[in-house]
């Protein structure tokens, strides 16, 4: 998902692995929520700074191999991607949207984050390095991690079930 400037298109793509859309100015919004079967959500827990190395790491070395800059991660950032990986799991939800339909440049606004370009893509996998792959395999989620607009990333990663929920928020 990505945003240009202040006007919002959305173009929604969700498989059982990864969801990425784009978002620009007012097509109409088809969500799509996978629910993901799981035990109690007591488990939740934050999957460290070594996970979110992983994906840092692997998003800068493509960057790099396509001549973009490399992103900057963002602590404010990292800090909303993680509570809304937190939320997914403990809603069991998988989706850009929340269930009342707030959606990341929502949640980017309630934050107080000031941006002009933002996107954000979403991955359920096992491990850091999968989730990795699989992003990068996705032509939307690959866009993402590409744009040259995107100077800031913030990773969220949470472990549940043995299922990894990884958010990741670019803004400029």
């Amino acid at each position: 998902m990505f945003r240009f400037g202040l006007a919002p298109i959305t173009v929604l793509t969700t498989t059982i692995l990864f969801s990425a859309f784009a978002h620009a100015a007012s097509a109409d919004v088809t969500v799509a929520t996978v629910e993901v079967a799981h035990g109690s959500r007591d488990a939740i827990a934050d999957a460290g700074d070594a996970a979110r190395a992983v994906l840092l790491n692997a998003a800068n070395a493509e960057r790099a191999k396509n001549g973009a800059t490399m992103l900057a991660e963002d602590s404010a950032l990292d800090a909303l991607a993680t509570a809304y990986a937190r939320e997914m799991a403990a809603r069991n939800f998988f989706s850009h949207f929340t269930p009342e339909g707030l959606s990341p440049f929502d949640r980017m606004d309630k934050a107080g984050l000031q941006y002009g370009y933002a996107a954000e893509n979403i991955a359920l996998d096992s491990t850091p390095a999968e989730a990795a792959t699989s992003l990068w395999n996705s032509p939307e989620h690959r866009e993402n991690i590409l744009g040259a607009h995107y100077r800031r990333i913030g990773i969220g990663t949470v472990v549940f079930d043995e299922h990894l929920y990884v958010v990741e928020d670019f803004i400029d």
